[in-house]
């Protein structure tokens, strides 16, 4: 409605983070609950605050128009996503972080593409690919073929724990329609064989699907 400082004074009287339900909850608990519920926290609060925070950060433009960060800038944050990732999960199941995995690395190969880097755009565009498909793998929310994250701190919770909608019906539908922005930069039998795999995955949608 642009009533934009009513909608402030109501944001403000919100609690603060350091008092929400989740951290105020753990002090209610102990023994296996206490741990389960902190993992669920671990999980959602990564992926919701992190890492989509990072995201906004990296194109919301200043008061003046002008963007906060430049080219190499924006490289360096979309690589900062893909290390807070790893950090957190060692490599193999990703699950739901699939899917700002391959947000990052699709930023990247237009960034590299921009660069006129034909190379590393491609790299960077094949790896986005490879967690589309992983995402739009995964089963339902409540199959009990579920699998487990890789992590430490996040061991015995099983993916998808994050339920995503949108207007398409899976991941690697999504890129596919991206894709048509690097036309210029890669070369084009690559790129069709890559968007040769990309249809063989537009299954069906599932609750994980953007």
């Amino acid at each position: 409605m642009g009533e934009t400082e009513k909608a402030k004074s109501y944001a403000k009287k919100m609690p603060n983070n350091a008092y929400s339900r989740n951290d105020m909850i753990v002090e209610t608990l102990t023994g296996t609950e206490k741990r389960n519920h902190l993992q669920e926290v671990i999980a959602h609060s990564l992926f919701f605050d992190v890492l989509n925070s990072i995201s906004h950060l990296m194109y919301t433009q200043l008061d003046d128009g002008a963007e906060p960060y430049n080219r190499d800038e924006q490289m360096a944050l979309h690589h900062k996503v893909i290390d807070i990732i790893n950090i957190f999960i060692e490599e193999g199941s990703f699950g739901d972080f699939n899917m700002p995995l391959m947000n990052a690395h699709y930023g990247l190969a237009l960034l590299y593409a921009k660069k006129n880097d034909a190379a590393a755009a491609l790299n960077h565009f094949k790896l986005a690919v490879k967690y589309a498909v992983l995402h739009d793998a995964m089963p339902a929310a409540n199959d009990n073929s579920r699998e487990e994250y890789s992590s430490l701190l996040l061991k015995g919770i099983k993916f998808p724990s994050i339920t995503m909608h949108g207007p398409h019906h899976t991941i690697a539908e999504h890129l596919l329609d991206m894709s048509h922005n690097l036309d210029s930069t890669l070369p084009a039998a690559e790129l069709e064989e890559i968007r040769r795999e990309l249809r063989s995955n537009q299954g069906d949608a599932k609750p994980g699907d953007l």
